[in-house]
């Protein structure tokens, strides 16, 4: 080996401890430590390309409100993450993979979930959190031109004759759209960051210790491509691997959400506006699945129960061998942030790719 790739395999290694270091003091795995870090790379990114490439905000198809991916997939964001997460933890029941305990367990964090996405968005005792805060730094809804629904509801309107408009701090953002008003003024936080971060999150922690591993997703993927050219039934063998590949449903779900999240960041909202949106997709899941690791109360600790990782049923030839092993006993996802870091080479990397494997096991 020459002295040019002993330094970089050096380098390398130094580095990779040094972030095992960090995901084992922050109690992560190292797949949660990336998968979470790939939000503030994704939120960089987006304000170094706003601000940098003036050409960009010329008017195109991803900076219109209106674009397929928008009005079809994120204007339904939640009801499309719940879609996923039922079919998702459908098939491993059926596939006897998971316990009632652990769906139950599920099933509660969804729940708490799915509140703090109601409390954020839809309502709040009044006003959803994203519009109180937008409110009470001053903001409010202005409508210049009243339509017809906006007789029910003038009475929460006060009038500027000399403007010659009407506004409000009483309705929603909702509301205000409904009425073809304009929020003005205050600071906005992004309910669209908001929910692309918060999905995803929730969809990569729910299915993560049930993941075997890129080798075997690999593997059944490159069969599934073959057996659908080949095959006459092609919906037949889609289902199938579907059914055997639940985590496809989220790989693909999380790819559109971190999609769109960059589109947010390039072309919508002020700098501020996203982060707070950022922080507060943050804040539930790390309540809900990383501080239940600090402590040692079994309340919180039962709702934190996820699945563990099984053996894939061998599918059409798909090689397994590959796939790291997990005890079928274990009950809470805390392997990788429980166990001291452990210094790996590029050379080992390369004959053992389940270094790079989302699977949670304990040891």
């Amino acid at each position: 080996m020459d002295p040019h790739h002993q330094e970089l395999e050096r380098r390398w290694n130094q580095a990779y401890t040094r972030l095992q270091s960090w995901a084992a003091l922050l109690r992560l795995s190292m797949a949660e430590l990336v998968f979470f870090s790939s939000f503030i790379v994704n939120y960089v990114f987006g304000k170094i390309i706003n601000a940098c490439g003036p050409a960009e905000q010329v008017f195109n198809y991803w900076n219109n409100k209106r674009n397929f991916v928008n009005q079809v997939f994120v204007k339904r964001g939640w009801g499309w993450t719940t879609l996923v997460l039922v079919v998702f933890y459908g098939i491993q029941w059926s596939k006897r993979r998971i316990t009632p305990r652990q769906l139950g367990s599920a099933t509660i964090r969804y729940a708490i979930v799915t509140t703090w996405w109601w409390l954020f968005t839809q309502w709040c005792f009044g006003l959803p959190i994203m519009d109180k805060v937008f409110v009470l730094t001053g903001g409010q809804c202005v409508v210049h031109e009243p339509n017809s629904r906006f007789d029910s509801l003038s009475q929460y309107f006060s009038i500027d004759e000399e403007l010659g408009r009407w506004a409000s701090s009483r309705v929603t953002s909702y509301t205000c759209r409904r009425l073809k008003g304009s929020w003005e003024g205050g600071h906005d936080p992004s309910g669209h960051v908001f929910l692309l971060v918060q999905s995803s999150l929730f969809l990569f922690l729910e299915s993560e210790a049930t993941w075997y591993g890129w080798t075997h997703f690999y593997a059944a993927t490159k069969n599934f491509i073959h057996r659908f050219k080949t095959s006459s039934n092609k919906l037949e063998v889609t289902i199938n691997y579907l059914v055997q590949n639940p985590h496809v449903l989220v790989i693909w779900l999380c790819s559109v959400w971190w999609s769109m999240l960059f589109m947010t960041n390039i072309y919508f909202h002020s700098v501020f506006e996203k982060f707070v949106g950022l922080l507060f997709g943050f804040m539930a899941i790390l309540a809900i699945y990383v501080a239940p690791r600090w402590s040692e109360n079994r309340v919180l600790r039962c709702i934190y129960e996820v699945p563990a990782a099984k053996e894939p049923v061998e599918q059409h030839n798909v090689t397994t061998s590959a796939v790291p092993e997990a005890s079928a006993s274990s009950t809470t996802a805390t392997a990788h942030w429980a166990t001291p870091p452990k210094t790996t080479t590029v050379s080992e990397l390369s004959s053992d790719s389940s270094e790079f494997e989302m699977v949670d096991v304990v040891n």
